[in-house]
């Protein structure tokens, strides 16, 4: 990539001390390179957010935009269809990544890693979906799995 995307976090205040933001904007822009890479697409001038938040908030996301009525771990918001041609420089916003940091947390304890891996393959996990990676058959979450594994080998985050 050309040039380095933008990120742009917003941690709820009661996980503000306990969430590295830095690392947050690293795994996104490690998804992006990678997405880059694998699609020869240049998400460079892109700019995302992601937001930490509670199970709650996650909830009333996971309901009234899916339709499931539970929390989950990550949310993603796409604003563009996934083959949208990117103007090579040209500022362009992929969407939203959402966060439940209980979730995670719950997730990292039950997965048997830290709290930090968990949040960062989350957040590469949702920003390969804002740009069109999706886990909805064996070979696609095959697919995306490599590549979240290969964004995390970039962080230094693999067991």
């Amino acid at each position: 990539m050309a040039s380095t995307p933008t990120v742009e976090v917003d941690v709820a205040d009661e996980f503000l001390s306990l969430v590295s933001q830095e690392l947050l904007v690293r795994a996104a822009i490690a998804a992006l390179d990678i997405a880059s890479e694998e699609s020869g697409r240049d998400f460079g001038a892109s700019s995302m957010s992601i937001r930490v938040t509670d199970d709650a908030e996650i909830h009333e996301l996971n309901r009234t935009y899916r339709n499931v009525d539970r929390p989950t771990d990550v949310l993603s918001f796409a604003s563009l269809e996934s083959d949208t041609p990117l103007p090579p420089g040209w500022p362009v916003e992929l969407g939203d990544v959402v966060l439940s940091f209980p979730y995670s947390r719950r997730q990292a304890t039950d997965l048997g890693h830290s709290l930090d891996k968990e949040l960062a393959w989350l957040t590469i996990h949702g920003t390969l979906q804002l740009v069109g990676y999706y886990h909805s058959d064996d070979e696609d979450a095959a697919r995306m799995e490599s590549l979240e594994q290969k964004a995390l080998r970039l962080l230094d985050l693999t067991d």
